[in-house]
């Protein structure tokens, strides 16, 4: 729950603080032990760490023998938090105290320096986002438990997926204003960092042809990422900790924000809140998405696999255009509708790197997949027609299934991928499965079945296991 008044501080003298340590609670769950220990050696709840599902952050054991043994500072300081070296957990926790430091900069601040980590100090991002607050504070690393003649225990401004105070809203929100470019649209790639967005590069190929600027900001120093969103109409991204910048603006107006939500099987509520938890703080206009034809492919803890059967659902968010396909059959839809009415074919399975020709046939199952559809597959589901816009490879590797057999299939593309297809394919048919390959019957495998050469125009197809030729 978020705090019922203004964010308060208490002063505690003779304090010992104590630095962080990991631990596994019985549960499983990760947590900590840390803390402030007043004169008596009672824990101040205020210095643990809290979220919004409970306590992460629990009083270390402190002892007598912890006590005697404490280092001595004889200095009043800051109790700062659990320092943490994770960008989002940072700008969220670490500095969820910080308000009190940068408005007494006389005092230092003492950091709950974690046991596993090595020397203390801050990374040179930390070091700039504290330029860009104005924390100037001397630091104190509390790398074992350290008794300070004076200890002040801030509230916390901010509690994971819970609240933001409007105090700490106005701490972080320190870069400067500057005009915003109507036409500049950002995307916020994590590509580079996660493999687990499997059509990520197809998207952002999609975005840069649309005029978009596709930023990795792992590669971008603080000042660049901060002026990219003081200066851009909107900004876009696969959800991560680079959108927590946006607590540092200054100035939000103008700016329109689509964060793409991390599980595509669970609804918006029920993804990562601190996204909306900061958009409410700062009356940010953001928009979460969760996009209903992406694929879960694996989900161990946050590490996510997904896997987009189609970019219209992008497309529609972010404005981008249908692209069209690279190439058309002229003889190649008379060809299949031929077949699919001599065989009594009551499935199809298209594989093509050219316009599809079976999206209409009066066969009861189809099954299209094409880099580029030339339509939204989403419009064609009510009709018997499941269109998968993506590579092949991605298809073959995530999606096809050996339970369904077609009764016929069809392969169109350059002789590599043919070639490959067929050998991909061929779990997906049966032993009267009828198969028209565009090119010549040099593709074909003998073991595949009796092929026969068809020429319709300017363009060779092959029917394997088909009626005879001159019924095609």
């Amino acid at each position: 729950m978020p705090p019922t008044g203004p964010l308060r501080a208490e002063a505690f003298p003779d304090a010992t603080v104590v630095p962080f340590a990991k631990f596994t609670r019985k549960n499983g769950r990760p947590a900590s032990r840390m803390g402030v220990f007043d004169a008596r050696g009672q824990v101040v709840p205020a210095s643990l760490l809290k979220r919004s599902f409970g306590k992460v952050g629990f009083a270390a054991e402190f002892t007598a023998a912890t006590s005697a043994s404490a280092k001595r500072d004889p200095r009043k300081v800051v109790f700062g938090g659990r320092w943490s070296r994770h960008f989002g957990h940072f700008l969220l926790e670490s500095l969820a105290k910080a308000w009190y430091a940068k408005q007494h900069p006389e005092l230092p601040i003492a950091w709950a320096w974690p046991t596993d980590r090595g020397d203390p100090a801050y990374t040179p991002w930390q070091a700039a986002v504290l330029e860009v607050l104005g924390i100037t504070n001397e630091p104190v690393f509390v790398a074992e438990p350290t008794r300070f003649d004076e200890v002040v225990v801030p509230d916390s401004g901010y509690r994971i997926k819970d609240f933001m105070a409007p105090e700490q809203a106005a701490f972080l929100a320190a870069y400067p204003a500057q005009p915003r470019d109507p036409d500049r649209r950002v995307w916020l790639s994590r590509s580079r960092v996660d493999p687990g967005v499997l059509h990520a590069r197809r998207l952002e190929a999609e975005l840069a042809a649309a005029g978009w600027t596709v930023v990795y900001p792992e590669t971008l120093s603080l000042d660049e990422q901060l002026t990219l969103l003081a200066t851009a109409a909107r900004v876009a991204g696969d959800e991560g900790s680079a959108f927590h910048l946006l607590a540092l603006l200054a100035d939000v107006r103008g700016l329109r924000v689509d964060i793409i939500c991390r599980y595509p099987d669970r609804p918006v509520e029920g993804q990562n809140a601190n996204y909306q938890t900061i958009a409410d703080a700062r009356a940010l206009d953001q928009h979460m998405h969760v996009m209903a034809d992406e694929v879960l492919i694996g989900s161990p803890s946050t590490k996510v696999t997904k896997l987009a059967t189609t970019l219209a659902g992008y497309r529609e968010v972010l404005e981008l255009p249908v692209p069209a396909p690279s190439a058309t059959s002229t003889a190649g839809p008379g060809l299949v509708r031929k077949l699919a009415g001599s065989t009594g074919a009551s499935s199809y399975l298209e594989v093509t790197e050219r316009e599809p020709i079976g999206a209409d046939l009066e066969v009861p199952v189809r099954q299209i997949v094409a880099e580029a559809l030339g339509f939204d597959p989403r419009e064609r589901s009510g009709d018997g027609v499941v269109a998968y816009e993506l590579p092949p490879a991605d298809y073959f590797e995530h999606l096809a299934s050996s339970e369904q057999a077609f009764d016929l299939i069809v392969l169109s593309g350059s002789p590599d991928s043919v070639g490959e297809w067929i050998k991909r394919a061929r779990h997906q048919a049966h032993a009267d499965t009828t198969w028209l390959i565009a090119g010549d019957a040099e593709l074909v495998p003998d073991s595949l079945g009796h092929a026969q050469r068809v020429v319709e125009g300017d363009e060779t197809w092959t029917v394997v296991n088909g009626p005879a030729a001159e019924q095609v």
